[in-house]
């Protein structure tokens, strides 16, 4: 717990794991925090996806896989862990799960609520 990451992603669906992408590229240290072990989120149960520039027609299981493999080859760390808990305010954000506790600078949350039939933005 002691390490202050400059980035915690809350999320690995796609908007978390292009967030990852475009952190790894900008050199922030950056911690995803995903609670399966299988990232992309919903997308994943997409039969196709063809409104994602230039991948036409893309299953959202390859899709998924092509955001995660994209994000691991630049170097992105990924945690399997539960959220229980966040402190967001302060320069330095704690994030509280079921196996361990983290610190940043900045936390991006990208997350569903109640299966998705909720929309995702929340004020903090």
């Amino acid at each position: 717990m002691d390490k202050i990451h400059d980035l915690i992603i809350i999320g690995s669906g796609p908007a978390g794991l292009s967030a990852a992408v475009y952190a790894q590229r900008a050199e922030l240290d950056t911690v995803v925090i995903e609670r399966n072990m299988m990232s992309g989120g919903q997308i994943l149960n997409t039969y196709e996806v063809d409104n994602y520039p230039g991948l036409p027609g893309i299953s959202g299981f390859d899709l998924g896989m092509k955001l995660r493999e994209h994000a691991d080859k630049l170097g992105a760390e990924f945690e399997e862990d539960t959220v229980t808990a966040a402190e967001l305010g302060g320069e330095v954000k704690k994030i509280v799960c079921e196996n361990d506790t983290y610190l940043a600078r900045a936390v991006i949350i990208d997350v569903e609520r109640n299966g998705g039939s909720e929309p995702k933005a929340r004020r903090f």
